[in-house]
C-alpha cells in the first residue's frame, strides 16, 4: 500500500530550481532509498515532505488523500517523522531534557522515562540520558536524534543521511533500526549518497540528479554502475594509485611533523589523547583510523592549534608550535579541514566569496583593513574544485553540504602554498564524485611534496590513500604499518 505520493513537485530558490517536476512514492513495509550526488535535491525533497519547505507546484498525497504540509508540526501530526543528518538538540540541556522538550513531556514523569527505556531496549541502543548534549560525540548525538524520532511512533520515517557522521558500529545499528521499522510495517525513506548501502538495506531506489528524477527501480534489478551513471551522468572508475614506491621515497625525506608524548582533553574535560607520539615525513600521507570518539578529532585539532594541549610537544618544520595560534600555524603552510563543515568549517550566513577569504585575511586585506581580493582568482579556484564561478556571491547557507566542502577545499588548499594538510574526516557525508575530487587533490599534492594527515572510519579509503596507516583506540595508537605491510584481515578485526 502506498503511504506517501508526490506528483510534479517543484521547489525554486533565488539561484536555482532545487526540484523540477519530481514524482515519488513511498510504500508501507519497505525501505526506499533516495540517492543522488551532493546538491541533487535530496534534502530539499525531505524538507518538502517534513513541512520545512512549502512547494511551488505539485501535489502531495498521504494514504491516498491530498494533503497540505505547511509546517513540521503538521507533518508530525500526520505521522511523518524525520531524523536529521545534523541533530537538532539544545547543547546546554541533558539528553533527557532534550527528549522531553521535543516531545512536550515532563522529564520528571516516570511514565515518560519508562517509555524511553522500552524504546532503547527494543531497538538495542546505547544512550546516556544524564549527559549534557555538548558532552556527546557526533555518534552519540546521532543516537539521541534517532531515539527522539522513535519515541514519536510515526507511520513514515525519513532518515536523512543518518550514517554519514557516525562510526561503523552506529552505522550498523542505524541500518538494523530501519529494518526493524520496515518489518513492523512502517514506511522508511532512506536518503544517502553511498551506493553500497542501497544494496545492503533498500527495496527500491530513486535517483535524483540536478533536481530531476532520473528513475525509480527495484534494487534487485539495478547495478552499481547503473546507479553511478544515473547520479552523475557518466561512470568513472575510482582513482587507484599505488603508494608503495612513494613510501620508500618518503622514508628518505625529512620529517616535517613531530608529535611527542601528547595529551589532549575534549570539551567535557575528559582525556582523549594519551601519551601519543608519531612523525610525518615530507610527501607522505598518514591515515588514522579507529572506532568513533577515540580521540582522532581532538588529536587533529591539537595539531592544527584549534584545541589546547595538556602536555607534550608538537614540532612542525623544525619549529615548536605547541603554544602557537592556529593563524600562525597556517602561515607556515598548514591547511586544516575540520570534520564539522557547517558550524566550524564555514560561516553559513556569509557569501562564498567571504568564506574563501576569511582564513587568509593577511593575504586579502591591506594594512588599513580593506579587502584587496582578486575576484578572478576566487572564481578560478571555485572552478578548480568543480563549482560554478557565478556562486561567488551566494550565501553558503544556500549550498548543499558537498558544495560547502568544495568551498572549504578551495579556501584551504588553493589560496596559498600548502606544505601540510590536517584533515578530519574530509569525505564524511560526501557523494562519490566529491570524494573522488578530494582523493585526487590529496594524491596530486602529495606527489608535489605536501604531507597529509587525515582521519577516516572508511577502511577502504584509508587503504587507498595512505602511505602509512595508524589505528587509534581510546586515545592511543595500537597499530602502525606502511600500506604494503598491512594485514587487511587483522586491520578489520581491530576495528570490529
Amino acid at each position: 500500500m502506498i503511504a506517501l505520493e508526490l506528483r510534479g513537485i517543484v521547489k525554486k530558490f533565488p539561484h536555482t530550481t532545487a526540484l523540477d517536476k519530481v514524482d515519488f512514492d513511498l510504500r508501507y513495509g519497505e525501505v526506499h532509498a533516495l540517492l543522488g550526488e551532493n546538491g541533487a535535491g535530496k534534502t530539499t525533497l525531505v524538507n518538502v515532505i517534513s513541512g520545512v519547505y512549502s512547494i511551488d507546484e505539485g501535489e502531495i498525497y498521504l494514504d491516498g488523500k491530498r494533503v497540505l504540509i505547511s509546517s513540521p508540526r503538521d507533518a508530525q501530526k500526520m505521522g511523518i517523522v524525520s531524523v536529521s543528518q545534523h541533530p537538532i538538540l539544545v547543547e546546554s540541556l541533558t539528553v533527557l531534557e532534550n527528549l522531553a522538550l521535543a516531545l512536550e513531556r515532563n522529564p520528571r514523569d516516570r511514565k515518560f522515562r519508562n517509555e524511553i527505556r522500552k524504546v532503547i531496549e527494543r531497538f538495542g541502543m546505547r544512550v546516556d540520558l544524564s549527559k549534557k548534549v555538548w558532552q556527546l560525540s557526533a555518534s552519540e548525538k546521532a543516537r539521541v536524534e534517532i531515539l527522539k524520532a522513535l519515541l514519536r511512533d510515526g507511520k513514515i520515517y525519513i532518515f536523512d543521511e543518518p550514517t554519514s557522521l557516525v562510526g561503523l558500529k552506529d552505522r550498523d545499528m542505524i541500518l538494523r533500526i530501519m529494518r526493524q521499522l520496515k518489518e513492523s510495517g512502517k514506511a522508511v525513506l532512506f536518503i544517502t549518497h553511498k551506493v553500497d548501502e542501497v544494496f545492503e538495506i533498500a527495496d527500491r531506489v530513486t535517483v535524483l540528479r540536478k533536481g530531476k528524477k532520473i528513475f525509480t527501480k527495484k534494487v534487485s534489478e539495478v547495478s552499481k554502475r547503473e546507479l553511478l551513471e544515473a547520479m552523475f551522468g557518466r561512470y568513472f572508475e575510482d582513482s587507484e594509485r599505488k603508494c608503495s614506491d612513494n613510501t620508500l621515497r618518503s622514508q628518505e625525506r625529512e620529517i616535517v611533523l613531530i608529535v611527542e608524548k601528547l595529551y589532549v582533553k575534549d570539551d567535557s574535560n575528559r582525556l582523549k589523547v594519551r601519551d601519543l607520539s608519531f612523525n610525518v615525513r615530507e610527501g607522505e600521507i598518514v591515515g588514522i583510523i579507529g572506532p568513533a570518539d577515540s580521540g582522532q578529532r581532538e588529536l587533529l585539532e591539537a595539531i592544527a592549534r584549534v584545541r589546547n594541549i595538556e602536555s607534550g610537544k608538537i614540532i612542525m618544520f623544525g619549529k615548536d608550535i605547541t603554544r602557537l595560534r592556529s593563524s600562525d600555524v597556517r602561515k607556515l603552510g598548514v591547511a586544516y579541514i575540520p570534520d564539522d563543515r557547517l558550524s566550524i568549517g564555514s560561516a553559513l550566513s556569509l557569501t562564498v566569496r567571504e568564506n574563501l577569504i576569511m582564513r587568509d585575511l593577511d593575504i586579502f586585506t591591506t594594512k588599513l583593513g580593506f579587502y584587496k581580493y582578486d575576484d578572478k582568482h576566487l572564481r578560478n579556484i571555485l572552478t578548480l574544485v568543480g563549482l560554478r564561478d557565478d556562486i561567488v556571491d551566494v550565501p553558503c547557507a544556500d549550498l548543499s553540504g558537498g558544495m560547502i566542502q568544495r568551498v572549504i577545499l578551495a579556501r584551504e588548499l588553493l589560496n596559498r602554498e600548502i606544505k601540510l594538510i590536517i584533515a578530519s574526516y574530509p569525505t564524511q557525508g560526501l557523494d562519490h564524485e566529491t570524494t573522488k575530487l578530494i582523493h585526487d587533490m590529496f594524491i596530486s599534492l602529495r606527489d608535489k611534496g605536501c604531507s597529509i594527515v587525515f582521519t577516516s572510519e572508511d577502511i577502504d579509503e584509508v587503504l587507498k590513500l595512505s602511505d602509512r596507516i595508524m589505528v587509534m583506540v581510546d586515545g592511543k595508537v595500537i597499530y602502525e604499518a606502511n600500506k604494503q605491510d598491512v594485514d587487511v584481515s587483522e586491520l578489520r578485526e581491530m576495528l570490529a
